[in-house]
């Protein structure tokens, strides 16, 4: 317990040579800052000690980077001495051994079985759930009614991604399992976004409690789905049923455990982030009505009065540059981060063994050197050539390398496909009375609602 309390104090350690950076002194203020507004701390930071410095967050030494080009290097050239970092590895009671978590071996042979389930071609029969289920929230809708959109999307996304990988389709198992996802996160900003990181972990405090007890919720729905299966001996088209055949080199199918783990990772991120991406798109379309008019007419010009398929998605060019720039501006996936295994260098600096490496995708996105006017809301920036040139990891958010995300297709068609299906019936107008309010966590979720008024199309 001592040498817990002792770990946590130990500010004297200074940072690396070579490297730039606050001070050890200027430790307090560094914490402030970071928990006052993390998007804002890393822009700051980088305006004072360029695209790669080092700080300590609490007790843990961190790098961050800002440089696309060394991101690159780093994901790809120095993979090999990389690891997740310690605060995703706080997801482990949560997430098991899934695809986030896993490292090694393991991470490579359950990648390999996971992949072909989630290719372009094997996750074109998911469009019609998510087209069917789009238009069955749109169905309960108003002309004139405003919707709390976030909710809204979360409740959609939910009931999507239960059908797509459980096969369940049962509102009341959603529900508990949607508070169960939100609860986690709760626990888990509360964790780690602000003074709460740097308490032991024998303080038993009320959100470490919920985090366990919202874990157990989650557990008994997965098993029990797998336990039925198992019984049924069933052929369901679901991601889950696609694990449970998929089998590795020497004929080993996934346990049970493995099963479950791979499982509740897809759920969190096919649920949280897509529906944050849409939430934001729908936002940024109700504040731009031009963008709104010119998305309309696209899909009235390519999908016209027909249900949105898989196939539609590939002409929507322009609805698609959108996505994108809803993505750079508010990327649910704010930041990436890994912990270093092994002594490197990169470009003169050592990255030294144990300490973490922070990427921060919003300030990356959010870059002027890569992004003309970069807060500005900018759709056709996608479409007239001006990035072509930029660095190939200025534009991340779904990760890069070779723990690039594995369900991106899965995502962006779900995306289209829902916008899509709404904007067909619905026009939508900012109606939200705050100013938008971010609360970087797992996912950069919206503290402020977002509401928006619907208008019927004619």
């Amino acid at each position: 317990m001592f040498e817990e309390i002792k770990e946590n104090f130990d500010f004297l350690k200074m940072r690396p040579a070579g490297t730039k950076g606050p001070a050890s002194s200027q430790w307090l203020a560094t914490q402030k800052l970071f928990f006052e507004d993390q998007i804002r701390f890393f822009k700051i930071m980088k305006g004072r000690y360029g695209d790669t410095y080092w700080y300590r967050l609490a007790n843990i030494p961190f790098y961050a980077i800002h440089d696309p080009e060394v991101i690159e290097t780093l994901l790809l050239k120095n993979n090999a001495n990389l690891k997740k970092d310690v605060i995703t590895h706080s997801l482990d009671d949560l997430l098991g051994i899934g695809l986030l978590t896993n490292e090694g071996e393991s991470w490579k042979k359950q990648r390999k079985l996971a992949s072909p389930s989630l290719s372009p071609k094997q996750i074109r029969s998911y469009a019609t759930t998510m087209t069917d289920y789009t238009r069955d929230a749109v169905s309960t809708w108003k002309d004139g009614q405003v919707i709390h959109t976030q909710k809204e999307m979360m409740a959609l996304t939910l009931r999507i991604v239960m059908k797509t990988l459980l096969g369940i389709d049962q509102l009341d198992i959603a529900k508990e399992a949607g508070k169960a996802i939100d609860d986690t996160m709760e626990s888990f900003a509360k964790e780690h976004h602000t003074a709460w990181t740097m308490v032991p972990k024998f303080v038993n405090a009320p959100h470490r409690k919920t985090f366990q007890a919202s874990i157990q919720i989650l557990d008994k729905i997965i098993y029990d789905v797998i336990n039925t299966r198992r019984k049924e001996d069933g052929d369901s088209d679901d991601l889950l049923n696609r694990f449970m055949i998929s089998k590795d080199e020497d004929g080993n199918a996934m346990s049970d455990k493995q099963l479950r783990d791979e499982a509740i990772t897809m759920f969190l991120a096919g649920h949280e982030t897509t529906a944050l991406s849409i939430t934001y798109m729908l936002l940024l379309l109700a504040k731009n009505p031009d963008t709104l008019r010119r998305a309309q007419t696209e899909i009235d010009e390519i999908i016209g009065e027909e249900i949105p398929n898989m196939e539609h998605t590939k002409e929507l060019i322009y609805l698609e540059a959108f996505a994108n720039e809803a993505m750079r501006l508010y990327p649910p996936a704010w930041l990436i981060a890994r912990e270093i295994t092994d002594d490197f260098d990169i470009d003169g600096i050592t990255y030294k063994k144990g300490h973490q490496v922070g990427i921060p995708i919003c300030a990356i996105h959010h870059d002027s050197r890569w992004y003309k006017n970069p807060l500005k809301f900018n759709p056709s920036r996608w479409l007239d050539g001006s990035l072509d040139n930029n660095p190939r990891f200025a534009f991340i958010p779904f990760g890069g390398g070779a723990r690039l995300c594995i369900g991106k297709h899965f995502a962006m068609m779900e995306m289209l496909l829902v916008v899509s299906t709404i904007l067909q019936k619905y026009s939508v107008k900012d109606v939200t009375k705050d100013e938008l309010v971010l609360e970087p966590a797992i996912t950069l979720r919206p503290i402020t609602p977002i509401h928006l008024e619907l208008t019927a199309r004619s």
